[in-house]
């Protein structure tokens, strides 16, 4: 699943050259968001990739269930919140180190390099050819997106206020 802007800063051309390296492989792409790229670039997205257009919230938990992985390939992105919201689905995350400190990488998904497309595509075919991997990654998303709640933050800002103070 890639759930955000289908826009070139978010990588989706990686991400579509990633899916074509995958095109023979049992793994299907669900694009949803906002399009932002041409009908041209549309155009040269292979098979197993669709795009859904724009989705409500309550439809992105539904994609989000539905989900195995995330992906969000992004070249520029200070903090995906899409990131944390899939974590909490249980969805391992496969991103680039452009968007926050989220993701540990192999513990709740894998951190490839940006516009790296066969480092993409292998972190796919590492999810196909080990089933288990999967599982833990996403036991240990759930795991992490516990440590981004509300009553952590409130909890972290409260021990700041004091530190502050002191």
């Amino acid at each position: 699943l890639f759930l955000g802007q289908v826009i070139l800063r978010k990588g989706i051309q990686y991400l579509i050259a990633a899916a074509k390296l995958l095109e023979r492989e049992n793994i299907h792409f669900d694009i949803v968001g906002p399009l932002g790229i041409s009908a041209s670039a549309l155009a040269t997205a292979p098979k197993n990739m669709r795009f859904h257009g724009r989705t409500s919230r309550d439809q992105a938990t539904a994609w989000y269930r539905q989900s195995h992985v995330f992906v969000l390939p992004t070249i520029s992105d200070g903090f995906a919140i899409t990131q944390l919201e899939a974590m909490a689905h249980g969805l391992p995350v496969v991103t680039t180190p452009c968007c926050g400190e989220v993701v540990s990488d192999g513990v709740d998904g894998f951190v490839v390099p940006p516009r790296e497309v066969e480092g993409l595509a292998q972190t796919f075919r590492r999810y196909l050819t080990e089933p288990e991997l999967l599982r833990q990654q996403s036991a240990g998303a759930t795991v992490k997106a516990g440590q981004f709640t509300l009553a952590r933050l409130a909890a972290n800002l409260e021990r700041l206020e004091k530190e502050l103070s002191s």
